[in-house]
């Protein structure tokens, strides 16, 4: 009776502490040289907002859904950056987002931790001779919040094309329906679920 009072116990503890497990506090926010990247994950999709050296703010809608986060150090709060001169780029970053939806076997066979925001939605950021730009969407593997990527991941950015976030937003202004007096406007979902589609095009 003792030994099975025992592990009763045990085996309470362990279902508590499944139940009340809590990722691990994401990463969404950093310096990256003399640029300030902020994720807002209070919409359905993630806003991303850059600050520049000169104080300006750019803030746009990411094609992942909320909540996204850096990759990177989440106890140092550092976002994990590579940097390849003989390619022209300073840092490369990347932002996770749209958790997948595993059960905990299916987790715990890809050797996925069961209390975490894992995605296959990893966008490039880039910063390249002072410049930001946007990166393909990775989708080939699973990575979740705490993880350190691998350095070939961030190597594939380079051999990839990069559009300036000023010429992405005015391409996206440009396609955006406009409204008329009168008219009933279109939903933003399906605005932000095509951005992904749109970005895709912009690189082929």
């Amino acid at each position: 009776m003792k030994y099975a009072s025992k592990i009763f116990y045990l085996w309470g503890l362990c279902i508590s502490t499944h139940l009340f497990a809590r990722p691990v506090p994401l990463l969404t926010e950093d310096f990256v040289d003399t640029f300030h990247f902020k994720l807002n994950n209070d919409k359905s999709y993630c806003q991303l907002s850059i600050r520049s050296p000169d104080d300006s703010i750019t803030q746009f809608p990411l094609a992942s859904q909320s909540p996204c986060y850096f990759f990177g150090d989440h106890e140092k709060k550092k976002i994990q950056t590579y940097s390849y001169k003989e390619a022209h780029i300073e840092h490369i970053l990347f932002i996770g987002g749209t958790a997948v939806t595993l059960t905990d076997e299916q987790r715990q066979s890809k050797k996925m931790p069961i209390d975490s925001y894992c995605t296959q939605n990893i966008q490039a950021i880039t910063i390249e001779t002072g410049k930001v730009k946007l990166g393909n969407m990775n989708t080939a593997f699973f990575a979740c919040a705490e993880d350190r990527l691998d350095e070939k991941i961030y190597q594939q950015v380079t051999k990839q094309p990069r559009v300036n976030i000023e010429v992405f937003l005015q391409e996206q202004k440009e396609k955006r329906p406009t409204v008329n007096r009168g008219q009933v406007p279109q939903a933003d979902v399906p605005f932000f679920e095509g951005l992904q589609q749109k970005i895709e095009a912009i690189f082929k």
